[in-house]
């Protein structure tokens, strides 16, 4: 027990959002694909770069940005938005007339592995979903949720070197951050989370992020 405020992190993405109507942009095998040569999809790497379409033989391209244009038809997933409101009910405060008043020592985190450039729309989608079910016990819930999402950098910083034949020249570039979710997810956490909140524990789909909030300490609930 620490006088930190207490949250719990969830990944929107196959947790909150129900994202299969999209899967088919990224996933060759709900795309109609089939592993090519010897292939075998490894469950810690879901999209393989061998897959085929078995009409043309064309290797599968994944395509990001399509796949995340389409989070606004997301459906919610009930049993994850049943679980933060009964959260929410146990963090909220009864007022002196009954009311349940939010809590601002409680706090959902959505740490997700999507770019921040889809920042807008998530944030829309959040307030439509949490306003129709959390929200309606007090809005101040689904107000100002920019200092609690936590996105994906659209690009990273990297160092470069280069000879221009009589020089070595050191410098640095913008590439696009292609990191897998797991790195991408600590660095959020030891950066804008560590020491800032008591975390009660994290939900997420992905194995690899799973396994890091454990090494961290952080009781996590595997959504499979």
């Amino acid at each position: 027990m620490t006088n930190l405020p207490r949250a719990i992190i969830i990944e929107i993405d196959g947790c909150l959002a129900d994202n299969s109507h999209r899967l088919h942009f990224v996933d060759p095998i709900k795309a109609g694909c089939i592993p090519g040569m010897t292939d075998i999809l490894d469950k810690r790497e879901p999209f393989s770069k061998y897959c085929v379409n078995p009409v043309t033989r064309e290797k599968f391209k994944p395509d990001y940005e399509a796949f995340y244009n389409a989070i606004s038809d997301d459906k919610v997933n009930e049993w994850c938005l049943e679980l933060l409101h009964g959260m929410h009910e146990s963090y909220c405060d009864t007022g002196s007339e009954g009311e349940r008043d939010y809590n601002e020592d409680f706090h959902f985190l959505f740490i997700t592995e999507r770019p921040n450039r889809f920042r807008h729309k998530t944030l829309r989608w959040l307030r439509t979903v949490l306003a129709e079910d959390i929200g309606r016990f007090n809005t101040e819930i689904v107000k100002n949720w920019t200092g609690k999402l936590f996105m994906r950098p659209d690009t990273i910083r990297i160092r470069e070197e280069y000879s221009t034949g009589l020089h070595r020249v050191v410098g640095s570039k913008n590439i696009p951050d292609n990191r897998p979710a797991h790195e991408v997810k600590r660095e959020i956490y030891m950066n804008e989370i560590a020491g800032k909140y008591e975390i009660l524990f994290a939900i997420d789909s992905d194995e690899r992020v799973c396994e890091m909030w454990k090494s961290l300490g952080i009781t996590t609930l595997q959504v499979k």
